[in-house]
């Protein structure tokens, strides 16, 4: 079997089950979760609790007896240690763990085989693009939009429509994710804009944000940019379902716009992103054919 380990929030979400599941296709066997850590209790100051969000869409997967499960690891990553029981170590706990080592693609991962157990991000489209209609039509959602929601995607359809996030929360609150991640300044976003008006006829701009009262103050967006605001908290995922029937995108350094981009269905879709997605890492992240500035 495959185990895919779920940490963090929608977007990051979304690329540990894809590559989990692109593994478990090629090993013709199924794909687990393990999604322990998101009820898990944990002092840091900078620890963001997060929820299991994958069952907005219509994934497949199976959880395992998490206390069993968690047993296991514990006693075999103890013989692990022991120079005499190591060879044991396949009784209790039989995962061969893969670690994300680095945050670029590694074609290897995609060859191994046996029981595997993933820890990490993947954030790479080429994890999955060998099985790119299935993760479409997985990552599709489960509700029907509500009738506020189902009235801008009928708009988004009938115009030129961009989306553009501005996200802040966590990368301004978290000092850590801040120096980590870095945001997308107010340059990036005029730039972003000047290009799309400059290559397509009378785009219509959908700004979606975790932080509308900074996107008021700092950002001079013209009255007939329209401005999403109401989708928020355990809703929220709904703003990525309005990003997707956008025809074109700009997005921020987030994984959750990312999906919103890749997720969109028009096939002459032109993508804005920046070419320095962390502050302090590089990453391959942005696909070939999106725009970076």
């Amino acid at each position: 079997m495959v185990t895919s380990k779920i940490i963090g929030g929608l977007g990051n979400q979304m690329f540990q089950y894809a590559v989990g599941k692109s593994l478990a296709l090629k090993n013709n066997t199924e794909l687990y979760l393990d999604i322990d850590i998101l009820s898990e209790k944990n002092d840091k100051s900078d620890f963001i609790p997060r929820s299991f969000e994958l069952d907005v869409f219509n994934v497949h997967y199976k959880t395992h007896n998490s206390y069993t499960a968690k047993i296991c690891r514990r006693i075999g990553n103890r013989l692990r240690q022991s120079s005499v029981f190591n060879g044991f170590t396949h009784l209790f706990d039989p995962n061969k763990y893969i670690y994300e080592l680095k945050q670029s693609f590694n074609p290897q991962i995609l060859q191994e085989t046996g029981n595997i157990y993933l820890r990490g991000y993947w954030q790479c489209e080429k994890y999955f693009l060998e099985i790119e209609p299935i993760i479409r039509e997985e990552f599709k959602f489960k509700t029907k939009p509500d009738e506020r929601n189902a009235a801008l995607l009928k708009e988004m359809h009938y115009e030129n429509s961009v989306s553009i996030h501005i996200r802040r929360g966590d990368y301004i609150s978290d000092k850590k994710a801040l120096d980590y991640h870095g945001i997308c300044n107010t340059d990036y976003y005029q730039k972003a804009v000047e290009i799309l008006k400059s290559e397509l006829d009378n785009p219509v701009f959908y700004v979606f944000s975790d932080d509308f009262q900074h996107v008021n103050s700092e950002f001079n967006f013209p009255q007939d940019f329209k401005l999403i605001d109401f989708n928020t908290g355990e809703y929220s995922y709904n703003d990525m379902r309005l990003m997707a029937a956008c025809k074109h995108h700009i997005v921020a350094n987030s994984s959750f716009s990312w999906w919103g981009a890749w997720l969109g269905a028009n096939e002459d879709k032109k993508v804005i992103a920046p070419v320095k997605w962390f502050k302090k890492a590089e990453m391959d992240i942005v696909p070939e054919q999106w725009i970076k500035i």
